[in-house]
């Protein structure tokens, strides 16, 4: 028999909002994506206009910047989910991505600007991974499916609108503006990461 079609349930995707842990989770996941697609949109800009680079050299460091994220997803994340726990992971690689956005422009020469994209391109494989598997083991089996989908809805509405907010940022305050905007929110956002934790450490002593 032919399956059923569910329209969009908007209500859901604001009332998951309220619950405690999952509408926490979720507006991680906004935040994550939000502050990078600031990111990602002001980078080009940046990258040409600051930094004096040309469209070919663009490439290179977007090709550069995707290597080292593969290679980090796949020979430090789990090692180090191994010998610290994820919310643990997770802080550390946020407050670690914040910092690295607040220096990107507060160095801007391009010997400087590569370094920090390394490591920007190691710690910023770890997030999005670590929220996925926070929410998966926050939630009851029955409503892994909803809420899993519930957070690439989120991911996708900060996809949708980080562009354009990075772009007004530009036009207003210009081409370094966008990097501490999404350096500052990065680094709350470890914060209010850091309430997952205390959240499991109330839970363990009950």
């Amino acid at each position: 028999r032919p399956a059923k079609r569910k329209s969009v349930d908007w209500t859901s995707l604001f009332t998951a909002l309220g619950r405690p842990v999952t509408g926490r989770i979720l507006l991680m996941t906004f935040f994550n994506g939000f502050t990078f697609t600031i990111f990602t949109f002001a980078f080009q800009p940046f990258f040409i206009n600051v930094l004096g680079q040309d469209a070919k050299n663009l490439a290179i460091a977007f090709v550069a910047f995707g290597v080292l994220a593969f290679l980090s997803q796949i020979f430090f994340l789990e090692p180090l989910r191994k010998r610290f726990s994820i919310v643990n992971v997770l802080v550390g690689a946020l407050v670690a991505r914040g910092v690295l956005f607040l220096l990107m422009p507060a160095l801007p020469n391009i010997v400087a600007f590569s370094v920090l994209l390394g490591f920007f391109g190691l710690v910023n494989a770890f997030p999005m991974p670590l929220i996925d598997s926070i929410l998966s083991t926050r939630s009851g089996q029955s409503e892994q499916g909803e809420v899993l989908g519930l957070n690439a809805s989120y991911l996708s509405i900060s996809n949708a609108i980080g562009p354009a907010i990075s772009g007004l940022i530009v036009t207003v305050l210009g081409y370094s503006a966008p990097f501490w905007v999404a350096g500052a929110l990065t680094v709350k956002l470890a914060g209010f990461a850091l309430t997952l934790r205390k959240e499991s450490e109330r839970v363990q002593q009950s």
